[in-house]
């Protein structure tokens, strides 16, 4: 590879990784999706060579820095799972030439296809890891997602990456002089889309009038993340003081529902304290009881559940729901469970890889999509998981403000 070469390929990857990354929080730059892949596809045409090499490093740069909060939990899963990510882009990259080189196909079709395929499967593949679609970048604007109740987030992601590709398809054409196939398809297909969905979108939004929802209040104390991983009784007892102090800080304020974070309660709440034999988890299920019915609400707890399959026990990273009166009453099991962050791939077959998962217990993918039952103050009973087209009036209380915001 000669300099000039070398530069090429390695401005036009800096490119495409530094636009994605603006794309995504914390910049936020939303429209710049529609762009970002543009110097990417340029490559992915115009060479062939090392087309793994460079398709590879934008994706794994491009995860490392977006999946950085993970190096607070584990720095080798942090770097297994931008790899497993990144992996994708060179099969997009593989994909997209073969198809367009050998088949003959148009940009505007390939490559949309093949990119949101490929979004698809890791949604759900080894439990999906549906993070960072390019469809997400675009939450912000209101008329172009509104096509999510039909086509999902991979509608916005179809539409936005077949720009991206018209794009790169005309600037292809004007820098070689080629005289290429599918031109009108390539200049009409893309805006006819943009321009459905935000017809579809202004006419939804025109004609949607937002109900008065239920009051949440979400709890947000500040513990470290070691401390999770490595604590003791009696840390874990100072974790379950510090978050029902925070929670009874709402007493006296009407509230639907109070919501805890993942994984914050320290203790087992569906198994009988007496059969663990563990004072946390009898602190922990008390505790749960008694805030439903001092604070009059709802609770929605994270926590770990157990269950056992035959001599053997399970472990699910689970959200608890209890009534006003402290009952228990249902639990839902994640399923989208964080690859190599809590629970580790293949593991049959490769065992050393269990010392990468930072929890002592392996967890297990849980497998129904739970719906609860919220009955509220002021508008009725509500199904929890789909307050989408509700207002909800959101009190957080935080322990580093101290106040209700």
């Amino acid at each position: 590879m000669n300099k000039t070469h070398f530069i090429k390929l390695l401005a036009l990857s800096f490119l495409t990784v530094l636009l994605l990354c603006l794309s995504f929080p914390p910049a936020d730059l939303g429209y710049l999706a529609w762009i970002a892949c543009i110097p990417w596809f340029i490559l992915i045409v115009t060479e062939e060579r090392y087309l793994c090499l460079y398709s590879l490093g934008i994706g794994a740069v491009f995860l490392v820095i977006q999946i950085s909060w993970m190096r607070h939990v584990t720095c080798i899963a942090w770097v297994l799972l931008s790899l497993y990510c990144a992996a994708y882009f060179l099969v997009f990259a593989f994909c997209a030439r073969f198809i367009v080189a050998n088949l003959k196909l148009p940009f505007v079709v390939v490559l949309p296809c093949v990119w949101t395929a490929l979004e698809f499967i890791r949604s759900f593949l080894m439990t999906g890891f549906p993070w960072f679609f390019i469809g997400h970048t675009q939450y912000r604007y209101l008329p172009i997602i509104q096509i999510a109740d039909i086509a999902g987030v991979y509608g916005i992601t179809f539409i936005t990456i077949m720009v991206n590709a018209a794009i790169a398809d005309l600037l292809i054409r004007s820098f070689t002089s080629q005289r290429r196939a599918f031109f009108r398809l390539t200049c009409t297909l893309p805006p006819v889309l943009v321009a459905a969905s935000l017809l579809y979108g202004l006419y939804w939004l025109r004609h949607y009038h937002p109900e008065e929802g239920p009051v949440v209040c979400m709890i947000q104390g500040n513990i470290p993340q070691d401390l999770k991983f490595e604590s003791t009784e009696e840390d874990e007892v100072q974790i379950l003081k510090q978050y029902a102090d925070l929670s009874m800080g709402m007493k006296g304020t009407p509230i639907d529902l109070l919501v805890w974070p993942e994984t914050m309660m320290p203790g087992i709440l569906n198994i009988n304290p007496e059969l663990t034999g563990r004072k946390i988890d009898f602190l922990s299920q008390l505790t749960a009881t008694n805030l439903a019915q001092e604070l009059n609400t709802n609770l929605l707890l994270g926590g770990i559940a157990l269950t056992f399959a035959g001599k053997e026990q399970v472990f699910f990273n689970s959200g608890y729901y209890y009534n006003r009166k402290g009952a228990l009453l249902n639990r839902y099991d994640k399923i989208h469970l964080v690859l190599f962050g809590e629970f580790t791939p293949l593991k049959t077959y490769f065992p050393f890889l269990t010392k990468l998962v930072p929890y002592e217990i392996g967890l297990t993918h849980g497998h129904e999509r739970t719906v609860f039952s919220l009955d509220t103050f002021k508008t009725g009973v509500l199904r929890l998981g789909r307050l989408s087209a509700t207002k909800i009036r959101c009190r957080l209380l935080s322990e580093n403000s101290g106040k209700t915001e």
